[in-house]
């Protein structure tokens, strides 16, 4: 079993040593000193030891330590959406907001999306309100194609439709990463 260790960034709200459940900072588990900043008025749920955002500016954001390109990578996060819209909010982005340069998980009131700048894979499913989701965006291929995204929620891998004509990623170097933001 993998440990926090084979990862490049954990941050865990459940863990002291991560967040100490109050201040503006989260600390990467993984050994790898890939620091967080939280941002905004976003508030902590000691019962689920998680971040609460608003909605109104509120995320956690870090910078990895990656190279240039179409890297394979996985993202593995729990979320709780206390409503739904008709327009897609975001759950995690990685990168610049530019054609071919991030990667971001989307939830909305009809659908669920992984998306890189207008293309990727579209999914029929939709979060429960008020429910925790376990979601795993696993990036193995070198395209915002449906070949090579997958998505998994609550532990079933889903199947969805491309949606705008897959391209090459190209993610910066050094790319952000944000909880509750988009890149743009």
């Amino acid at each position: 079993k993998p440990g926090a260790q084979h990862l490049e960034v954990y941050w865990d709200g459940a863990d002291s040593n991560s967040y100490p459940g109050a201040g503006t900072e989260v600390f990467d588990l993984s050994g790898n000193g890939v620091k967080g900043t939280i941002s905004g008025t976003n508030g902590f749920d000691s019962t689920y030891d998680a971040w609460n955002f608003d909605g109104s500016g509120d995320y956690v954001s870090g910078t990895l330590d990656n190279p240039a390109g179409a890297w394979v990578h996985s993202v593995s996060v729990w979320f709780k959406a206390s409503a739904l819209d008709t327009q897609y909010d975001t759950v995690f982005s990685i990168g610049d907001y530019t054609a071919t340069e991030f990667t971001t998980l989307y939830i909305k009131n009809s659908a669920t999306s992984v998306s890189i700048y207008g293309s990727g894979v579209e999914y029929s499913w939709v979060p429960t309100v008020n429910a925790w989701h376990h979601a795993v965006v696993a990036m193995r291929g070198t395209t915002s194609g449906i070949a090579d995204i997958d998505l998994y929620m609550d532990g079933t891998k889903l199947s969805g439709t491309q949606v705008g004509t897959a391209t090459t990623r190209a993610l910066p170097v050094s790319a952000r990463f944000r909880l509750g933001r988009d890149v743009g």
